[in-house]
């Protein structure tokens, strides 16, 4: 029973995890409804049968916490929702099953064992991602489908195939945005465990990545991933890197890095011409590099504006409650009635929207709280890198420039991968980086 349901889990990680349940649905002609079932009894079931350790997660440390805030909370605010939700009362349990089972996974397999499977999910997701730009009519089918979810309210918004005329590819995630962020999300997991002691293959990864959300054409993603570069690139300068098996300085890989920044700006000038089409917008890298260069600013930038117009309503309608907020996918639910413009791109005003202000402060601040405790900092000795510190920041700027990031099944992932490394850590854990379980737990 515990190989059946481990394969289950790792089934229901993969397709959730790159967002595979929207093709899968399309192409066998099967509801998102009944794939959120069945990864709902997957998860379930592997919670079950490691019921001692998926105890001992939520027990420990910060995690009872930050998971009420996380789940608990928002699923009790149903009852001030417009409209009886269950789509996504269901995907709230279905976050917090997912977010369980990979701390199990963690706990009971490793962490270099999750990698690999994470690995795939890259894999699958760069493939979407390549496959959406050069033939996006591929996709046509899901986004039928998800027009056709829209009807009963589901988390599933309006997808548009012909964004690739302008320059974007969006993969399996069905929006670029959601894209690029899934490539960083895996970026910061793989790069600070599974590569963190194969410098050669952590900078081919992270080239591969690089150029892998220019193609999405994500201003969001762009930044998220600089932020991202430039703290790993601190924390190596400050600690030096683990090359060769042994510790050294940041100057003996410098080569290394200086070979592939060279790749990357190589990429880059690829994409730029693979993806400029000539208009007079240009694509949106060509709209990026307007705002870098100075020949555009945020004030005359279209798509910012309406953003930040987006952005003033949800403020206005916030204060209408501010306290529990319009209750459980109210954004969603006003944006596709028609009753929001737009989306905000700004998860944090989505949540505060959807569940109040004092929930939402209190989220962020038990972020922050955990990004800096002891825990983090044992965290740090054991990975080498200061994993919380940079996972919670790429976090932040995500939530500042992209809607959805808490509702990201991505997400819940590595939640759970991050949670379980740093308030519950296992002797099959602690061995893959050469450890051994301390006699007091952390």
């Amino acid at each position: 029973m515990r190989k059946f349901a481990k394969y289950f889990y790792l089934a229901v990680m993969v397709i959730n995890y790159t967002f595979m349940f929207t093709f899968a649905a399309a192409a066998g002609g099967v509801s998102f409804r009944l794939i959120g079932v069945l990864s709902l009894l997957g998860l379930a079931l592997y919670c079950y049968v490691n019921r001692s350790s998926a105890l001992m997660f939520l027990l420990s440390g910060k995690v009872k916490v930050f998971m009420f805030l996380y789940t608990a909370l928002p699923i009790f605010l149903v009852v001030v929702s417009p409209v009886f939700p269950l789509s996504f009362l269901g995907y709230q349990v279905l976050s917090f099953l997912l977010v369980v089972a990979t701390a199990v996974f963690v706990r009971e397999e490793g962490v270099r064992e999750l990698g690999k499977w994470i690995l795939l999910c890259w894999f699958i997701s760069v493939v979407g991602i390549l496959i959406s730009y050069f033939f996006p009519g591929v996709f046509k089918a899901v986004a039928q489908m998800q027009e056709e979810a829209k009807q009963v309210a589901t988390q599933f918004r309006e997808t548009k195939i012909s964004s690739t005329a302008s320059g974007r590819a969006f993969g399996f995630f069905m929006q670029p945005n959601r894209a690029a962020f899934g490539i960083v999300v895996t970026v910061v997991l793989l790069a600070l465990t599974y590569f963190r002691d194969k410098v050669v293959m952590r900078y081919a990864f992270l080239t591969m990545s690089f150029a892998t959300i220019l193609l999405t054409g994500s201003r969001g993603g762009m930044l998220q991933i600089v932020v991202f570069f430039g703290l790993l690139f601190l924390n190596e300068i400050v600690s030096g890197v683990i090359f060769q098996g042994r510790k050294q300085s940041f100057a003996s890989v410098v080569p290394i890095i200086a070979v592939f920044g060279a790749i990357m700006i190589l990429c880059g000038v690829g994409v730029y011409y693979l993806t400029s089409d000539g208009s007079v917008n240009g694509s949106m890298l060509d709209r990026a590099l307007n705002v870098v260069m100075g020949r555009e600013t945020l004030a005359t930038d279209g798509s910012v504006q309406a953003r930040l117009y987006a952005q003033e309503v949800y403020l206005g309608q916030i204060l209408d409650s501010p306290l529990w907020g319009h209750g459980l996918a109210a954004s969603v639910i006003y944006n596709q009635a028609g009753l929001l413009p737009l989306s905000s791109h700004n998860s944090f005003i989505e949540y505060a929207f959807d569940h109040g202000i004092p929930a939402t402060v209190a989220l962020f601040i038990v972020f922050v709280v955990m990004a800096l405790d002891r825990n983090a900092k044992k965290l740090r000795g054991l990975v080498h890198y200061n994993f919380s510190l940079i996972f919670v920041c790429v976090v932040f700027v995500a939530t500042l420039v992209l809607g959805g990031v808490f509702y990201a099944r991505f997400f819940s992932v590595a939640l759970g991968m991050w949670l379980s490394l740093q308030y519950a850590p296992s002797p099959r854990m602690l061995a893959d980086f050469g450890m051994q379980m301390p006699r007091q737990h952390y």
